[in-house]
């Protein structure tokens, strides 16, 4: 039996400029994904935010199969994502396609061949994450719930045992760092909304695969090792801890305005209030008014 064809996209941005443990991290993904996976039907495609700094050159050098795709003037995760989805739906038209963060490496030679396995048991399963590791191999949780479109927290801490890791389970949410999408999803649903600012895609994708009825499931037998923002903490400067202080305060704004909303006025104000308040608490206030009057003119997505 043919093995269902999978689209893995690396959305890039300076991958070989910044290292990890002295070796660049689109190095370090690219050599374990096609020196450690066993599934053969895949193709890799190099989604680079023109990056200007070698990512072409790496990427010919350690994987000569992997396709290399520019795009430039995009500046987000959610703009190079999809334009790379839409490349590879018009051109392979495969099964699924995975958006795999470009920090993160493969220990498991079985995690796409599990997470294909389990997408093709159900095809009302819209997407399916694997088991996420750090470094050390200790777990980071498995996917989020939501409750009234409220509450999000990670169903991996701090109330679940370490066996419960290795199950597979329905999640409201996904965490993006491994994201096996079935292809048809996109038709039903679109792409990712382009009005995030590198965080909250993936959460609120996953929302709107749930509100299509379709399943979002966690997969604990696949295991991958995501090196949790390195490219964050690559840069300590004030100032880009300000820009990214900003971008965490716009996205959350516009996804209280998006989703929350929908679970009643009252705890959307509510929602408004603690942001605020954790904004004064880090100094933060100004950012979070201008992230807050930036997300209210930004325009929401009719078919979402």
């Amino acid at each position: 039996m043919k093995e269902p064809s999978v689209a893995i996209i690396l959305s890039n941005y300076k991958g070989a400029s910044i290292k990890y443990r002295n070796k660049p991290i689109l190095y370090r993904c690219l050599s374990t994904v096609y020196g450690r996976t066993r599934y053969r039907n895949y193709k890799v495609i190099v989604a680079d935010d023109d990056s200007g700094d070698g990512s072409r050159e790496m990427t010919r050098r350690v994987a000569p199969k992997a396709i290399f795709l520019l795009n430039k003037n995009c500046h987000s995760f959610a703009k190079n994502n999809n334009r790379a989805i839409e490349y590879v739906l018009k051109r392979y038209a495969p099964d699924y396609f995975l958006l795999l963060n470009y920090d993160t490496i493969v220990s498991d030679a079985n995690w796409l061949a599990d997470i294909v396995k389990i997408a093709e048991s159900d095809v009302n399963i819209g997407a399916v994450s694997p088991n996420l590791l750090y470094p050390n191999g200790k777990n980071q949780g498995f996917g989020f719930r939501f409750y009234d479109r409220f509450s999000l927290r990670n169903l991996g801490k701090p109330d679940v045992s370490a066996e419960e890791f290795s199950k597979v389970r329905d999640a409201v949410i996904l965490p993006g760092v491994a994201l096996l999408v079935r292809s048809s999803v996109a038709g039903r649903i679109g792409l990712l909304d382009e009005n995030y600012i590198g965080g909250y895609e993936d959460v609120d994708y996953c929302l709107r695969i749930r509100d299509a009825g379709m399943r979002n499931v966690y997969d604990g037998k696949a295991e991958i090792i995501p090196l949790q923002g390195y490219m964050r903490r690559a840069s300590s400067s004030p100032e880009y801890r300000q820009k990214i202080a900003y971008a965490d305060r716009r996205n959350q704004f516009y996804f209280l305005r998006k989703h929350i909303r929908k679970a009643g006025y009252a705890r959307f104000i509510a929602w408004h209030i603690v942001y605020f308040a954790d904004s004064i608490r880090n100094g933060n206030f100004r950012v979070a008014l201008k992230a807050l009057m930036e997300s209210r003119r930004l325009k929401l997505p009719q078919d979402q």
